[in-house]
């Protein structure tokens, strides 16, 4: 609800960077622009508290995340997510946010792998 047009477009770009990286099947560069994308969205909040806590556990992600994918077909299916998200976000619609998240972390968890 609080972002800005300028942290929408660092969104934006993550988000490709993402999208880019995963069907290059680069799954580090995947993984640092999916963080960035989150850290984004967590500033965009303006809770401070909820940023930094993000922020504090991105380094471990990351190194999760790396050891853990072989490839990066799971990331590639869920930029449509990812996606609906960004354009939640965009349309300052939380519930359908929050709807998106719970989505993304299911079929993450349903794959016994959080992204």
């Amino acid at each position: 609800i609080h972002r800005t047009p300028a942290q929408i477009k660092c969104m934006q770009k993550y988000l490709y960077d993402r999208n880019t990286a995963a069907h290059e099947n680069n799954i580090v560069k995947a993984v640092e622009a999916d963080i960035a994308f989150h850290i984004k969205i967590a500033e965009a909040c303006n809770n401070k508290i909820l940023s930094d806590l993000y922020k504090t556990i991105a380094a471990q992600l990351k190194t999760y995340f790396i050891e853990v994918f072989v490839d990066t077909k799971l990331l590639i299916q869920k930029q449509e997510l990812h996606e609906q998200l960004l354009q939640s976000i965009i349309d300052k619609d939380a519930k359908k946010a929050w709807k998106c998240v719970s989505a993304i972390t299911y079929h993450e968890n349903n794959g016994n792998i959080s992204a």
